[in-house]
């Protein structure tokens, strides 16, 4: 096997003046040795003006659509690709915390610099939040994981968001992150491992394991836990961290909006396990607190040309901790790290995601010696192996349509294009492999190519993709079975304007269609506002029959209609799906029942 291309510039620059718990810290320039200044991560500092972008993807590398994901006050809802954009909004200029939020997920939380970048991308990989364990709330208990990892619930030991001590089921998540795992650093909150000490000083952690905890009524109402009142956790030490395992570790829980993990309280090790005590819950973390020092470089094409992409970091071994995209114009990049450990320089490739049950390691290209407070270590120039490919093309368009997001996927991730011309060339991406173009655009339409990418350090054309396709609505129809109706087949016209719109306030869904020879009507609510399996939270049909005049059936609570979304589009697309299920309807003091099968529907996204 052939090493990769390394070429390092110089070993590091050290820092010369050291001021212990100052916000800020100096360091020395490479060009002419003057003294700057860098700012405390966690202080906001002015705000500038940045595009940002990313992808919104599952444990599994997959997609997830309507997410919602919530950048200093603006936000942006994922579309079918995953992908979602902020143009031109105004970030703190040290540090930008985004998250993503979504029913059924833990909330997933990353922080990048955006000093250094004319965009900012981030890829959150969101962690399922199915329930694990129950537990009664009047007697409490405990909910242990196959690896030890564990949560004692005290007896009478939690309140409802009212204050009140709830004692009915308790339905709890409970998953542990294991920091020694190939997954970790893409899925652990925040993403850069900065803490707030309780002196209010900024550390950098180096964790032993964090527990991420859920805890739900029966109703699903969010529970925590009672004033005066503790929850005992136990988390495992992994046996490559046991030796140099303190026997007193600060515990630390995640505060979501301010994408910091923040002290309070202490574990002690037991064996190969910390225990402690926690007075609330959020994200737990077992870590070790250190100062910082600044690993930088730059990323090169097969040219030497500076290329956008992802360098990844670990502690100790090559599992990745955090990472950070380096800028797409220069390549040049640069990072916080922990003080006083090895640190491997990990080139991840584009469009590749660390499944959490993944044991394939990222391809090291330099390990970094343990570094002092404040020093700074180029890495230089770092080139991967193989070399990456180009995919040009051009957008053409005889309507002025437009182009609204664009980006890449392959069977491990995804990747989203920032600013996208009428023409244009993408570097960085693997060579030789399949990959799926898809582009919406302004007008809601979903446009997909697929091809393979090109051998190392060569270009694909895509050639010229057109925006022109129509969008155009299917068949609606359904076949009816009892109440007089023998399998009668019924169409609705797509001339009656079939609409479909999305009620965010309320996360549903709407559908109506009606109108045709026979004179039908459908109506179907749903949760979200994406491609789903479920049942339809409301529905309803009317149908004017000639001899027996308005027919109106509704779904029963006891028989929800079966409901599958296959298509949602932006708005201006279409939405479309299946149905199928039991209605009813009053008549003379008793329900009278039709069976609707084979139900298809096809409408206009609209707006609110």
């Amino acid at each position: 096997m052939k090493t990769p291309f390394i070429k390092l510039k110089k070993s590091f620059t050290a820092l010369l003046v050291v001021i212990a718990f100052s916000l800020t810290s100096c360091r020395t320039n490479d060009e002419d040795g003057r003294i700057i200044q860098i700012a405390d991560p966690i202080v906001g500092g002015k705000e500038v003006s940045k595009t940002v972008l990313g992808t919104v993807l599952d444990e599994d590398g997959k997609p997830i659509v309507g997410a919602e994901v919530k950048v200093h006050g603006k936000i942006a809802l994922t579309d079918e690709s995953g992908v979602f954009k902020l143009e031109e909004i105004k970030v703190p200029e040290n540090r930008c915390v985004m998250k993503a939020v979504k029913n059924g997920y833990f909330t997933a939380v990353r922080a990048v610099d955006p000093s250094q970048k004319d965009q900012l991308y981030a890829q959150f990989v969101m962690m399922k939040s199915e329930v694990t364990h129950s537990l009664e709330g009047a007697v409490g208990g405990k909910a242990t994981l196959s690896n030890g990892a564990e949560v004692d619930i005290p007896a009478k030991g939690l309140v409802n968001s009212s204050g009140e001590i709830y004692t009915g089921k308790i339905n709890l998540v409970v998953r542990y992150l294991n920091p020694t795992s190939r997954g970790f650093g893409v899925v652990v909150p925040g993403g850069d491992m900065l803490a707030q000490r309780t002196n209010r000083s900024t550390s950098i952690l180096y964790s032993y394991g964090i527990l991420r905890v859920l805890l739900k009524s029966e109703d699903g109402e969010d529970l925590q836990i009672a004033p005066g009142k503790t929850s005992t956790i136990t988390m495992p030490v992994q046996p490559d961290q046991i030796a140099n395992a303190p026997a007193t570790i600060p515990l630390w829980y995640f505060d979501e909006e301010k994408g910091l993990w923040i002290e309070e309280g202490y574990a002690e090790k037991q064996g190969d396990r910390y225990i402690g005590t926690v007075k609330h819950f959020t994200d737990w973390n077992c870590d070790d607190p250190k100062e910082w020092a600044i690993i930088k470089g730059r990323l090169v094409d097969c040219d030497g040309v500076g290329s956008g992409g992802n360098i990844g970091f670990g502690q100790q071994t090559s599992d990745i901790v955090m990472d950070t995209d380096t800028d797409n114009q220069t390549g040049f990049f640069e990072v916080r790290v922990p003080i006083g450990i090895t640190i491997p320089v990990v080139i991840q490739n584009p469009l590749f995601l660390a499944h959490l049950d993944r044991d394939t390691k990222g391809k090291v290209i330099v390990m970094v010696p343990p570094l002092t407070q404040g020093q700074i270590y180029d890495v230089g120039d770092l080139q991967p192996y193989p070399c990456t490919s180009t995919i040009s093309g051009k957008f053409k368009s005889s309507k002025g349509e437009t182009v609204k997001s664009m980006s890449f996927s392959s069977g491990s991730g995804a990747l989203s294009i920032g600013k996208v011309t009428s023409t244009f060339s993408i570097p960085g991406i693997p060579s030789e492999i399949p990959l799926t173009l898809t582009v919406q655009t302004g007008s809601g339409k979903t446009i997909t190519k697929q091809f393979q990418t090109a051998g190392p350090g060569e270009t694909f054309n895509l050639g010229e993709i057109s925006l022109d396709t129509d969008v155009s609505l299917g068949v609606t129809s359904f076949i009816v079975e009892g109440d007089g109706f023998a399998n009668k087949k019924f169409t609705i016209d797509s001339s009656f304007e079939p609409r479909g719109w999305y009620q965010q306030n309320e996360d549903v869904t709407e559908i109506r269609l009606g109108g045709s020879a026979e004179d039908v009507e459908l109506s179907l609510q749903f949760a979200g506002n994406s491609k789903t399996t479920s049942t339809a939270l409301a529905s309803s049909i009317k149908i004017t029959d000639g001899t027996r005049g308005v027919l109106n059936y509704y779904d029963t609570s006891q028989n929800p209609i079966k409901l599958t979304i296959t298509r949602y589009d932006l708005e201006g697309g279409v939405i479309e799906g299946t149905f199928s299920g039991v209605y009813q309807r009053w008549k003379n003091n008793k329900w009278e029942e039709i069976t609707v099968k084979e139900g298809r529907f096809s409408v206009r996204h609209v707006g609110e």
